[in-house]
Formats: structure tokens, sequence, C-alpha cells
């Protein structure tokens, strides 16, 4: 088991203070070492433990821009939101997309706009969103 499966499971413990600074040290060597695949999984890690600790998007956000200039973990941090976002109450969800869309572009910042205008009741357009995003968005 590695460091960030030993983070996760005290996370899943409730052992938020030492999951925290298991994550944090990870964030730290990940940044150190240019290893990003590593530094957006513990963002991603401490943006869970900052939700659950009624604190800001900060680390989802970070996760999020350091996952740009790789397809694959782009895609997957996309995604890894998406699931987040669908755990939160739709007050919680319009205040995350708030927060992330100035960062946001392309088909996620487009998936982001309609997501948002779906939860304050306004008319959205599925017009330029993949299809695997499009049905994200029903599910909200």
């Amino acid at each position: 088991m590695n460091l960030l499966d030993t983070a996760k499971r005290l996370y899943e413990k409730g052992e938020y203070e030492q999951a925290t600074i298991i994550a944090k040290s990870l964030a730290f060597d990940g940044l150190q070492g240019r290893d990003y695949d590593t530094l957006r999984k513990a963002y991603m890690l401490l943006a869970d433990l900052s939700y659950d600790n009624e604190m800001e998007f900060a680390y989802y956000q970070a996760s999020y821009e350091t996952a740009k200039f790789n397809t694959g973990m782009y895609i997957e941090t996309c995604f890894i939101l998406i699931e987040r976002m669908k755990k939160m109450d739709s007050e919680k969800v319009k205040e995350f997309i708030q927060y992330i869309l100035s960062s946001s572009e392309g088909e996620f910042k487009l998936f982001l706009l309609a997501l948002y205008l779906k939860l304050t009741d306004k008319p959205y357009s599925t017009e330029g969103i993949p299809v695997q995003l499009t049905r994200h968005i029903k599910a909200f």
C-alpha cells in the first residue's frame, strides 16, 4: 500500500488530520519532483478533506489546473470532479461551478455552464458538449 492509499483509508475512517498531513506531504513531494499525477491526486484528496470540513474549493481547482497539461489526467479529473459534484447539494454545486468556472475551458466549461443554468432553472443547451458529459447533466 502506498502513501496515497494510506491517506485515503485514513480519510474513509474519519481520521482527517492524519490524512491531511499525508496528503499535504504527497502534494509537496509531487510538486518538488514534478510528479503531476501524484500532485493532482493529492490535491483531490485535500479537496475532499476540505469539503468535509466545509472549506473552500481551492484544492479541487488546483487538481484541475494541474491536470490541464496532460490530456489523460485532464479527462479523468473532469469526470472525478463531476462525481464529486453529484455528492453535493445543488446550492453547493452552483457555488463550486462559480468558483471553478473562470479557470475552466473547452467542453468542460460548456458542461459547467449548462449544468449551472439547469440548476438555476434557466434554459440551457448541450450543443458542443460531448454525449458522455451531456448524460451527466441529466443526472443532476
